[in-house]
C-alpha cells in the first residue's frame, strides 16, 4: 500500500468525523499519528513472542550486523559495541574472542542485568571464562557491554529488529522547514490497516478532547 493510498483509506476511515464537521486529518498530522501507531503496533508484536505476529515483521529483522567496538576497561573488565542507530529490539548475539593467541567464536553468551554485574563478576560458577567459552553481557545506554576475565572481545555481531521506515506524505512543511515527500509504507497491507485502524482511534479521541476543551473554556467565559 503506497502512503497515499493509505491516506485515502485514514480519510475514509474518518468519514463520519468530517461529516459531523470534525477537523480534517491534515497530512502532516497524518504522519504524526501513523508513525506513533506503527511504532506502537511493532512493539505490541514484539512483547507477544508469538510465532505468528513476529513473521508479519520480519522485514524489520537485520542478521548478525557487526557492532562498532567501543572501549576497553579494566574496572570491571569489559569491551563494549554500540548499538546501531536503528535498533530496536533484541533477537540474538554471537562473538568471537581471544587469549594469548588463541581466537575462539563458540562462546555461550547471555543477557545480564546492570545491578548484578559485580556479583555475577565475583560467583565462579557465573563469571566470563575462557575455558569453558561463556561470559555476559549487558545491554543499555545504546551500547552492548561484554564482560570478560583475562580475554578479549574482539567483536560482536547482533541479530536484531530495527526500527520501521518513517513514512511521509506530500502536502506540508515538515520540521526542518522543507516540503515533504511520498515515503511509502514498508509493513504488509494488513499490518497498515491495524495501523490505520489506531490513527482513526487517536484521531477521534483528540478531537473529542479538544471539544471538551473548547467547550469547557465557553462555559468558563460564560461565567465572567
Amino acid at each position: 500500500m503506497t502512503i497515499q493510498e493509505a491516506y485515502l483509506r485514514s480519510l475514509q476511515k474518518n468519514e463520519q468525523n468530517l461529516a459531523n464537521g470534525g477537523i480534517k486529518l491534515d497530512p502532516g498530522r497524518f504522519v504524526l499519528l501513523f508513525n506513533e501507531a506503527q511504532d506502537r503496533l511493532v512493539k505490541y508484536y514484539l512483547n507477544r513472542k508469538d510465532d505468528e505476529t513476529i513473521r508479519s515483521i520480519q522485514t524489520l529483522l537485520v542478521y548478525w550486523e557487526s557492532l562498532n567496538k567501543g572501549n576497553h576497561i579494566d574496572d570491571p573488565e569489559s569491551t563494549s559495541f554500540g548499538l546501531p542507530d536503528d535498533y530496536l529490539w533484541f533477537s540474538n548475539i554471537k562473538g568471537s574472542f581471544s587469549y594469548k593467541g588463541c581466537k575462539v567464536g563458540d562462546f555461550v553468551m547471555w543477557e545480564a542485568k546492570n545491578e548484578n554485574v559485580h556479583e555475577l563478576l565475583g560467583d565462579d560458577s557465573n563469571k566470563p571464562s575462557f575455558d569453558y567459552r561463556e561470559t555476559f553481557y549487558t545491554i543499555g545506554d545504546g551500547k552492548v557491554v561484554v564482560y570478560e576475565d583475562g580475554f578479549r572481545t574482539d567483536e560482536v555481531r547482533m541479530t536484531y529488529y530495527r526500527n520501521p521506515v518513517r513514512v511521509d506524505l506530500t502536502g506540508y512543511i515538515n520540521a526542518a522547514g522543507m516540503q515533504s515527500t511520498d515515503i511509502d509504507p514498508e509493513l504488509p497491507d494488513p499490518l497498515v490497516e491495524e495501523i490505520l485502524d489506531i490513527v482513526a482511534k487517536q484521531f477521534s479521541l483528540n478531537e473529542n478532547e479538544l471539544n471538551r476543551y473548547s467547550m469547557d473554556k465557553d462555559n468558563v467565559a460564560s461565567f465572567k
